[in-house]
């Protein structure tokens, strides 16, 4: 997913069970847009109760320099629980990207899928833990390609597992150390497919 959008968002809410929102934004971490198309973004969001949502996303947009045909599409589903002091969350992401010059293999779409979840415990109002863990499957290596210097792997496949500690003893300031575990099926740390941060 992408993590910045500069562009235009307009958000309502129907009532207290449904949401909804529509994104038109330059594209995928992009400030200026790099073509001549924008990127599109919708969701909805619904909330059977007080403790429960689940939010559907879709986007798409060419996102490559200089090509205004090649589209980045997706979806993604969020679910999340609370039960007394324990929140759970469930994410689901799948996209793909038609073939262009900037893929690692410029001949073939791009395809990814995610998923992830976590729980947050609040053990005292001030002190809280979080434990996450995602898998990321990119075939190709679209996505992470040139992020970990991958050049023509045929798929990438990422794990994580994060441990997380909220500290707030001290108002409007959140302490959040971390330990995180990551493992690849490439060498992509430093020579080594795995690392702990």
């Amino acid at each position: 997913e992408n993590f910045t959008q500069t562009g235009l968002s307009v958000e309502h809410r129907f009532n207290t069970h449904v949401d909804a929102q529509l994104r038109v934004f330059n594209g995928w971490d992009q400030v200026q847009d790099v073509n001549g198309r924008l990127s599109y973004m919708a969701r909805i969001g619904l909330a059977p109760d007080a403790n429960s949502s689940i939010a559907f996303s879709a986007f798409t947009g060419p996102e490559a320099a200089n090509n205004n045909n090649a589209m980045r599409s997706g979806a993604e589903v969020l679910a999340s629980r609370r039960i007394g002091r324990v929140t759970a969350f469930a994410q689901g992401d799948v996209g793909r990207e038609q073939q262009n010059s900037t893929l690692p293999d410029p001949t073939r779409t791009a395809t990814w899928w995610a998923a992830g979840t976590w729980v947050v415990i609040s053990a005292t109002p001030t002190i809280g833990v979080a434990l996450r863990g995602d898998h990321l499957v990119d075939r190709a290596s679209a996505r992470t390609g040139s992020a970990f210097g991958i050049v023509g792997a045929p798929v990438h496949r990422l794990s994580s597992a994060t441990a997380t500690l909220n500290v707030k003893t001290v108002p409007n300031v959140l302490l959040r150390p971390e330990l995180r575990f990551d493992r690849s099926n490439l060498p992509v740390f430093s020579s080594s497919s795995q690392q702990v941060t």
